[in-house]
């Protein structure tokens, strides 16, 4: 049992008793160290088994859902180790028979804690847990909070890590997300713009892209990234004009972490294409 201190001072005067604790049950504090190294080493080994089997399922049809999955375990991984730690120190405190409660309650001790940032580390937690299991970001999501925006590389309890495409890594305080905006659910659009010379025929130019769609919707390999094949707006309606060029915009729907090899694949195509027919871009 815990024995009972009635201030501060008491209890900084129960150096003896800690001693004498710490003489005659290091054992079992030893074996609650050992159980929760235990513990938290098969839970590690859990967690990569669980990593390894999402990079194997990387071309894998469920990818998607997989990578939500590991997601969610990852943080109740972290949950359960974070859950350990403070269990085991409790059952530690409890072998030396020290009690803390009066300590904790003291009025200088909670200023203390709430000036260090005890709260804001539980809120960041509670955040971080609530973001996991509603599945707002995933890892490898491309995301954007405030001005940040990149590749998701980590969701850890307290924060989210962010690796921007400049190669810059960002830890974003899960209490600090306001507002998160997520690229990477379900599909995303692409829009790419073509300024036409002038002097080009608005008819070749809509007749030579509609057979690249069609040759690029039937790829053996991209046709698995789109969701619906490219086309012109409003059927190559000019989108705008000027003296030496008109533009006229296409439209596709990708599966979003596809888009750019999408977009740059269709690009490609479409510059070849002009090439052999003789069409000018302005």
């Amino acid at each position: 049992m815990f024995n009972k201190f009635k201030n501060v001072d008491e209890l900084a005067g129960s150096d003896n008793n800690i001693v004498n604790s710490l003489y005659h049950n290091w054992v079992d504090m030893l074996t609650i160290v050992l159980i929760v190294v235990v513990l938290i080493t098969i839970i590690k080994l859990i967690e990569k088994n669980i990593n390894r089997r999402l990079c194997l399922s990387y071309k894998d049809e469920n990818f998607e859902i997989n990578r939500g999955r590991y997601t969610l375990a990852s943080i109740i991984i972290r949950l359960l180790i974070f859950f350990l730690i403070i269990a085991g120190l409790m059952m530690i405190l409890y072998e030396l028979n020290l009690n803390i409660v009066p300590l904790i309650s003291t009025t200088g001790i909670v200023a203390l804690i709430v000036g260090i940032g005890i709260p804001n580390f539980f809120r960041d937690i509670l955040i971080g847990a609530s973001i996991a299991f509603e599945q707002q970001v995933r890892l490898n999501d491309k995301i954007t909070v405030g001005s940040i925006s990149g590749i998701v590389e980590k969701i850890n309890l307290r924060n989210i890590v962010v690796r921007s495409s400049d190669g810059t890594i960002h830890y974003i305080p899960n209490s600090e997300i306001k507002i998160l905006s997520n690229h990477s659910f379900g599909w995303s659009k692409l829009k790419i713009s073509l300024n036409i010379s002038s002097d080009e025929s608005i008819e070749k130019v809509i007749s030579v892209l509609n057979k690249i769609f069609d040759e690029f919707s039937e790829d053996k390999i991209l046709k698995k990234y789109i969701i619906e094949k490219p086309a012109l707006r409003d059927g190559g309606l000019v989108c705008s004009l000027s003296s030496s060029n008109v533009s006229i915009e296409i439209l596709c729907t990708a599966i979003p972490r596809y888009k750019g090899i999408v977009e740059r694949s269709l690009l490609t195509r479409i510059r070849n294409e002009f090439y052999k027919e003789k069409i000018k871009l302005a």
